[in-house]
């Protein structure tokens, strides 16, 4: 069984105790620690330049993330507001899926909770009609919050502005993933870290030019989403006409960080037992 993370009610910290970090870059960190042969942590903690609500719904609208997330190899909606998400994996892996229900929580400071956890005791069957290699033990969980300034006062908010300022200053927010996940099969410890540090890189470097590419209305079709979520009834509640515009809402990614697939030469070989 997979574990339970930390506490939610305190995300943010500079320390992850047992966790090798990967990847430290201005704006980005992504620590791994393993918990068996086949299960990880991961961590994955920064800043982008957009409102906690903005970059909830970059992870969450279903035709937007797929309009931007490269590693995708599926993401459909099913019965019940649960969501079949497949990802591609570079050679030799084949690509997984997961299948998942999703909920957003508020906290009265402001941040935002993005929580995720298998459906697979629910929803298993449908496991047998789908390609790749299922995956069907996991959480994960998102903590979302706007970057504060020396006053006090959010970025984005005009609350403590200096009366020379032009404006507000941009929105930014803070996040941090975590995600535990247990694969069927091993998978050896340095490929998995060889490949996580070679792509993950290039994947947030898409995940900041999506937060560019946010549709007008993403954040008030974030904002009217609370609880247990339905992409068919995000789309109704906002009204919108396609894929360009705030349109849904499903969990972030509940899985180790995707790895965009490389081309090869040869034909994958599926590492499945």
């Amino acid at each position: 069984e997979v574990p339970a993370p930390p506490p939610l009610f305190e995300p943010f910290g500079p320390r992850r105790e047992g966790h090798d970090l990967l990847i430290n870059q201005p704006g980005l960190r992504f620590l791994r620690r393993p918990l068996s042969a086949t299960a990880s942590a991961y961590v994955t903690e920064g800043e982008v330049p957009c409102a906690p609500e903005a970059f909830l719904f970059l992870w969450t609208d279903l035709p937007f993330r797929r309009l931007w997330d490269a590693g995708l190899a599926a993401m459909e909606e099913l019965p019940g507001g649960a969501v079949y998400h497949a990802i591609q994996y570079p050679y030799p892996l084949v690509p997984r899926f997961y299948l998942y229900e999703r909920e957003v929580r508020r906290l009265p400071d402001g941040t935002i909770l993005l929580l995720a956890k298998s459906a697979a005791e629910r929803l298993g069957h449908l496991a047998e009609e789908k390609p790749g290699v299922f995956c069907p033990k996991f959480r994960s969980y998102t903590a979302i919050r706007p970057v504060r300034t020396s006053l006090g006062a959010a970025d984005g908010s005009p609350d403590g502005a200096s009366p020379a300022a032009a404006g507000p200053a941009p929105a930014r927010c803070e996040f941090v993933m975590y995600n535990l996940d247990e694969q069927p099969v091993p998978v050896p410890s340095w490929l998995l870290n060889r490949l996580l540090r070679s792509t993950y890189p290039a994947y947030m470097d898409k995940v900041r030019s999506a937060v560019a590419m946010i549709p007008p209305g993403a954040e008030r079709a974030a904002e009217a989403r609370d609880g247990p979520l339905s992409a068919t009834r995000m789309h109704s509640e906002s009204g919108a006409s396609g894929p360009s515009e705030a349109s849904s809402v499903s969990a972030e990614s509940p899985r180790a960080p995707p790895v965009p697939p490389r081309r090869s030469r040869a034909a994958p070989v599926a590492l499945r037992a």
